[in-house]
């Protein structure tokens, strides 16, 4: 019996389909870039999972549902270009926040003294995608 595996999809796709006018001698470009992300607890889950994943013998295989979110992202555009134009094309924005706590392995976890011996610190990480698309005629 041969067991189906999901696809799980992560990162930029991008769809790009032009249809050239001759008579004006320009190309309209139907854009459609997706962005999709494990989010959280999801990401983690599944990179665990899948690092304990050991199988010898394939009928031992049990499959477990691992509960995936999935943030997605999509901009629709549609641009007319004569050869040579450059499509400057913008809008899709992430922001992440980390919460990091480093600290001395024992000091760090007794409640008297775990403000002395660790560091707790918050990082933002913003991402932005900006896509140039040149037309050329061959």
């Amino acid at each position: 019996e041969v067991q189906k595996m999901p696809i799980i999809s992560e990162g930029l796709t991008l769809f790009v389909l032009p249809r050239y006018n001759e008579e004006k001698q320009e190309v309209l470009l139907n854009i459609i870039p997706i962005l999709q992300k494990l989010q959280g607890e999801s990401a983690n889950n599944l990179e665990q999972q899948l690092a304990n994943m050991v199988i010898a013998d394939p009928s031992q295989f049990q499959t477990r549902p691992v509960p995936l979110t999935i943030e997605t992202k999509q901009l629709n555009a549609i641009a007319k270009l004569k050869e040579n134009q450059v499509l400057v094309l913008g809008g899709i924005s992430s922001e992440v926040d980390t919460d990091t706590i480093q600290g001395l392995p024992v000091l760090a976890q007794l409640p008297l003294f775990k403000h002395l011996f660790r560091q707790k610190s918050l990082s933002k990480l913003k991402s932005y995608l900006i896509l140039l698309l040149k037309v050329r005629y061959f």
